[in-house]
């Protein structure tokens, strides 16, 4: 019985080899579509600077799901088939023919993507940032937005010398982001590209709507400048210099800066920001200062001015403010 069952399937194998010749490697025909095998999905989060006003820069915080696919592409799939030349005009080497095989398709390469998922603000939640030499604790508020009120960025570039600093942000759960931040105080006219999309920025200034384009033909024999402080202060509290300027002359100012010198370490250094002052606008900067714990004395302070022609002359602001216990 064994035999014969043999026998059977031999001759079988013998009429397929005649009929549609010898059968080859199963191989890739045309493209199909892709198959998602496996999706993983972890939460994350981002941090952007935000237009602000006022000289508190604005952070802006996003939760999110990155979704990594597993992928494959699917083919069809073909068995390669050789013809022995039986004399219809077949060349000695004989012929091969690709056959559809069906229901069965081909696994091609494997890949990975990458997709967010439900952005949305990361409200009221707490981290701990960095910059330079400062750390503190940050919570964001309903919109997932933090207000830098304590100026710690803008104290990370009283520093003339540092043009660009790190932001590091941690959450307890999700891990860090970093936040490259930079100061441009002379920034070149851009090419007129109406075709190009410009991208998101992380300066400072352009954040605060300042303009530091260098202009062609500016001026300054219309700048005013003046400064508001407290007269009176406690020690160790925080107060608030306002620095005010116009331009009441025929040209704009260009690049206009100030910088508050002191004896005192809290005062001494602080910049304040304006940019370019078109004829007859004015702009004001305000910095927040923590005074001397030193009681019973009179702290003194100047700040000076330049623009893109140099230190502009005649326009410096002084003050003191009494330190009361």
């Amino acid at each position: 019985m064994k035999r014969a069952i043999c026998f059977v399937f031999a001759a079988f194998l013998a009429i397929c080899t005649t009929v549609y010749g010898q059968a080859k490697e199963k191989r890739r025909g045309k493209y199909l579509r892709t198959e998602i095998r496996k999706t993983d999905r972890r939460n994350d989060f981002s941090v952007e600077l935000e237009k602000s006003q006022f000289g508190m820069p604005v952070l802006q915080f996003k939760k999110f799901a990155i979704l990594t696919h597993h992928e494959v592409r699917i083919y069809e799939m073909l068995v390669e088939i050789v013809h022995e030349n039986a004399g219809q005009g077949i060349t000695e080497r004989g012929a091969v023919e690709y056959v559809l095989v069906p229901d069965e398709v081909y696994e091609g390469e494997e890949s990975t993507r990458e997709e967010i998922d439900g952005t949305a603000p990361f409200a009221d939640v707490e981290l701990e940032a960095s910059i330079g030499k400062s750390n503190w604790s940050i919570t964001t508020d309903k919109e997932g937005k933090y207000i830098d009120s304590s100026q710690r960025i803008l104290d990370a570039f009283d520093n003339l010398r540092i043009k660009s600093e790190e932001l590091v942000v941690k959450h307890k759960d999700l891990g860090e982001k970093r936040l490259a931040l930079t100061r441009n105080l002379l920034k070149r006219e851009a090419a007129n590209m109406p075709d190009v999309e410009k991208q998101a920025t992380s300066d400072i200034l352009e954040a605060f709507g300042q303009d530091y384009t260098q202009l062609r033909f500016p001026g300054e024999e219309g700048l005013g400048t003046s400064a508001v402080a407290p007269a009176k202060a406690k020690a160790g509290e925080t107060v608030a210099i306002t620095v005010e300027v116009k331009n009441d002359g025929a040209k704009p100012v260009c690049n206009l800066m100030g910088r508050c010198f002191s004896a005192d370490p809290g005062l001494n250094g602080k910049m304040f920001y304006f940019g370019s002052i078109q004829p007859g606008a004015k702009a004001s900067f305000t910095r927040l200062v923590k005074m001397p714990d030193t009681p019973n004395r009179v702290c003194y302070a100047a700040i000076g001015f330049w623009t893109i022609l140099g230190t502009a002359q005649n326009k410096e602001c002084r003050m003191s403010i009494e330190i009361e216990p």
